[in-house]
């Protein structure tokens, strides 16, 4: 199963999320400086699984950590820029809010 989860355009945000049948923060954010867009992942007791991973379409954002808290799924981005930033190799400030990118969770599990 798939599910798209929705990027606030805010510099910084922090929210509640289900996956399967646990409930987790998942927190987005975006360096003006860099261009880039981060995101973390809590236990709901704000206990960090995983911090500040880069946002890169078209990989799988997870696939290097080994916190047995994570969720069994692949969290990711698909992106689809304009011809003028088809080489661009990350996720610029307004890219979730026009629609240009889409951050999802892919379950590995078919009840989830």
């Amino acid at each position: 199963m798939m599910l798209q989860i929705e990027v606030p355009n805010i510099p910084r945000s922090l929210m509640r999320i289900v996956l399967g049948k646990t409930a987790y923060l998942i927190g987005f954010e975006y360096n003006e400086t860099a261009d880039r867009w981060r995101f973390s992942l809590y236990t709901m007791q704000h206990e960090p699984i995983v911090l500040n991973l880069p946002i890169v379409p078209h990989f799988p954002l997870n696939i290097q950590v080994a916190d047995p808290r994570m969720p069994s799924g692949v969290f990711g981005v698909k992106s689809n820029p304009p011809a003028e930033r088809a080489s661009k190799n990350h996720v610029s400030k307004d890219d979730f809010a026009d629609g240009t990118a889409r951050f999802y969770y892919a379950s590995s599990e078919e009840s989830d």
